[in-house]
C-alpha cells in the first residue's frame, strides 16, 4: 500500500510532526487517503445523545480545528471537497471519517456476520504517545497488538429503526473488526482522518 506524507500533527509529543497517509484508492486525478496511525481521540459528539454526522461536534472539530492546524494553506488547496452520503443528510467535507461500504474500497470489506465487517488487520491503526497521553484506550499487553487502538467510523454500521441520529458509534477494533455498537457518542474514540488529495 502506498504511503504519502502531508501535514503535521502531534504524535510522539505535543509538538507537530509530519503525518503519513495510506493511499486506499487511486483515481485519475485524486487519492483517497487515511492517516496511517490514530492521530487523536475525541468524542463523536461532546454534548452526547443522538446525533447524525452532519451535526456532530467531531465534524466541526475536524473542519475548524484539525484542518487549519494540520495543513498549511498550500496543502489545504490540495484537499478536494468530498461529497459524503450519511444518514441525516449529505455533507461536503475536506477532512472526514470513513464509512463502510460507501467510501471504502471494495477489497477492504469482508462479510463476517450480521454485526461485523472487517478492515484488513495490517491496516489497523497504532495509537501514538500523544493519543495515549490524552486517554485513548489501547492494548497494553506486550505482543503484536501492543499499542493498537480503536477508531471511529462516520456513522453506525447499523441504525435502529433507520434513525439518522443514533446515540452510539461504530468503531474499527484493534483486531480489524468493526463493532457495530461500540460506545455512546460522548465517549472518547480514536480519530483516523480521511482526505481526498488531488494529484
Amino acid at each position: 500500500m502506498n504511503i504519502i506524507t502531508l501535514g503535521r500533527w502531534p504524535q510522539n509529543s505535543s509538538q507537530p510532526e509530519p503525518v503519513q497517509w495510506l493511499v486506499l484508492r487511486e483515481e485519475e486525478n485524486a487519492l483517497l487517503c487515511l492517516s496511517r496511525v490514530i492521530l487523536d481521540c475525541q468524542p463523536y459528539h461532546r454534548e452526547g445523545g443522538g446525533v447524525c454526522w452532519k451535526d456532530c461536534s467531531l465534524r466541526r472539530w475536524l473542519d475548524q480545528e484539525f484542518l487549519p492546524a494540520a495543513f498549511t494553506p498550500e496543502e489545504q488547496r490540495r484537499l478536494l471537497p468530498a461529497r459524503l452520503k450519511s444518514p441525516g443528510g449529505e455533507t461536503t467535507d475536506r477532512v472526514f471519517l470513513l464509512a463502510p461500504p460507501e467510501d471504502w474500497p471494495g477489497w477492504n470489506i469482508m462479510g463476517d456476520s450480521d454485526s461485523y465487517f472487517s478492515f484488513p488487520p495490517e491496516d489497523c491503526a497504532i495509537t501514538t504517545p500523544y493519543t495515549r497521553e490524552k486517554g485513548i484506550w489501547f492494548v497494553e499487553e506486550e505482543g503484536p497488538d501492543q499499542f493498537r487502538g480503536c477508531w471511529c467510523i462516520r456513522y453506525p454500521r447499523y441504525l435502529q429503526d433507520d434513525d439518522p441520529r443514533p446515540d452510539y458509534t461504530s468503531s474499527v477494533n484493534f483486531d480489524g473488526y468493526i463493532e457495530a455498537v461500540a460506545q455512546e457518542t460522548e465517549d472518547l474514540d480514536g480519530i483516523r482522518p480521511a482526505i481526498i488529495l488531488s494529484k
